[in-house]
């Protein structure tokens, strides 16, 4: 039976309601004697559809007690990635009245923390309540915002405390895409090393390697072009392939690097259009796709 446990749940949070959860247990008890089993299991399921209720709305009863200027406060310091700022309201408020609340986006502090490579903040966070796994609006996670700001101590320890590493965002990027993007090389080569998976593709079918030569990441190209499962000819939602990319940016590097690899650049586009045919009027890349 489940109501000792809600008794102490409840009295932590101080909803002041064991002493009806106890008067109820030894009624149900009595009732064993005189009705029957379903009639019972009615009442004891109708006493923990209460006492959810009552957790439920624990969280928000906090909220509405804390000072709106104190809300807004720490919502306005997650919108700027105000740590300061957070590290001091954190010390000088209750945790719980502050944890629930996000920027409009979803984006909590714990993610913010975890961007900006504040590790003490995020372990505080986390022993104070914050949800390891909670996401944006967007399905970002505090693991993928430490990416983001290339935190590889922080990755690291939010990975040994659980994070998920595969987590998809709503547009298809995962960590390891947004390392790709950024060209954290270092952080790249951990999250590969960890086991993220490196072909996935986006919802507009780039892949991490293609992200890396849109945003000319060379050392994150190289890597990624030499591992096994890469395809250097992948094409995206118009059928362009990362030597379209490259020649569309005049990035003589980038294009060097993909034709080493095989990239082919008599591959049209949905316009039909090849990299050599963008390549009409540029002699110096011309000649590297000979």
């Amino acid at each position: 039976m489940r109501h000792p446990l809600s008794c102490l749940v409840l009295s932590v949070l101080g909803v002041g309601l064991c002493s009806a959860v106890v008067h109820a247990t030894d009624e149900s008890m009595r009732l064993q004697q005189s009705a029957s089993a379903p009639s019972v299991q009615n009442r004891i399921q109708a006493l923990d559809d209460l006492a959810a209720t009552q957790l439920a709305t624990a969280g928000g009863a906090q909220q509405a007690n804390l000072d709106p200027r104190v809300q807004q406060r720490w919502v306005s310091a997650i919108g700027n990635d105000r740590v300061d700022t957070l590290r001091q309201m954190l010390d000088s408020h209750q945790p719980q009245q502050l944890l629930s609340l996000t920027a409009s986006n979803g984006k909590n502090a714990l993610m913010v923390a975890s961007k900006k490579g504040d590790l003490p903040l995020v372990k505080s966070l986390i022993a104070a309540g914050a949800d390891i796994d909670e996401r944006t609006r967007t399905n970002g996670t505090a693991f993928m915002f430490a990416v983001l700001g290339d935190r590889r101590q922080v990755a690291e320890w939010l990975l040994m405390k659980g994070a998920d590493i595969q987590v998809i965002g709503s547009n298809g990027w995962t960590a390891l895409t947004l390392a790709a993007a950024k060209g954290h090389t270092q952080m790249l080569e951990w999250l590969i090393e960890k086991g993220a998976e490196t072909q996935i593709r986006d919802v507009y079918r780039y892949t991490p390697f293609m992200r890396a030569v849109e945003n000319g990441q060379d050392s994150v190209a190289v890597l990624l072009a030499n591992l096994p499962g890469t395809d250097v000819n992948a094409q995206d939602e118009y059928d362009n392939t990362p030597l379209h990319h490259a020649v569309s940016a005049d990035d003589i590097a980038m294009v060097r690097l993909l034709m080493q690899h095989g990239a082919d650049p008599e591959i049209a586009n949905r316009d039909g259009a090849t990299p050599v045919m963008l390549a009409a009027e540029k002699p110096t890349i011309q000649a590297l796709l000979r």
